[in-house]
């Protein structure tokens, strides 16, 4: 309500931040032929993703995060948007963020019992790095480590995607 009086608008609708030591980072690959006259398109790099996402996820873990790393065309690698190139072969590296279920749900619950609908549950340090981190930081490698109360939460950045994320059971 405070937040909403400062800002001059009713807040209704917001994104979640989710932390802590249950959150789990992998990095995955995937590869698929690329259909029609050989120009790679939007929908090749929705099905690449989707062929790097099938990996086996516990049932008490949820999805939070695919995070496309680069892609690579035939022979062709680290490309960051491989849209309308030509070839034969799509793969992609990508970073696969979990997080334990209840946690999810106990966010979700926690902020529809102070009347706000959650858009999305989001990692907290992708969330902090979009604040604070310019495109170049990224570019060229840089660490972010987010200490909160019971936690330190990191996220490892190289050629403006995320290599890493995790999480040490130590905190403020």
């Amino acid at each position: 309500d405070d937040a909403g009086l400062m800002a001059g608008c009713d807040i209704t609708n917001v994104y979640a931040g989710i932390a802590g030591s249950h959150i789990k980072g992998v990095n995955s690959h995937g590869v698929i032929a690329i259909k029609g006259g050989g120009e790679v398109t939007q929908q090749d790099v929705e099905r690449v993703i989707e062929a790097a996402k099938a990996v086996a996820i516990p049932m008490d873990r949820k999805v939070l995060h695919t995070l496309p790393q680069n892609f690579i065309v035939d022979d062709q690698c680290e490309i960051a948007n491989p849209v309308g190139m030509s070839g034969v072969r799509l793969e992609a590296n990508v970073h696969i963020v979990t997080g334990a279920v209840t946690s999810a749900q106990n966010i979700v619950r926690s902020c529809a019992k102070s009347g706000l609908d959650v858009d999305e549950v989001v990692l907290e340090s992708l969330a902090s790095s979009k604040s604070i981190l310019t495109d170049e930081e990224r570019e060229i490698g840089v660490a972010i480590v987010d200490i909160g109360g019971g936690t330190s939460d990191i996220a490892i950045f190289i050629n403006n995607a995320i290599k890493y994320t995790g999480a040490v059971a130590l905190g403020g």
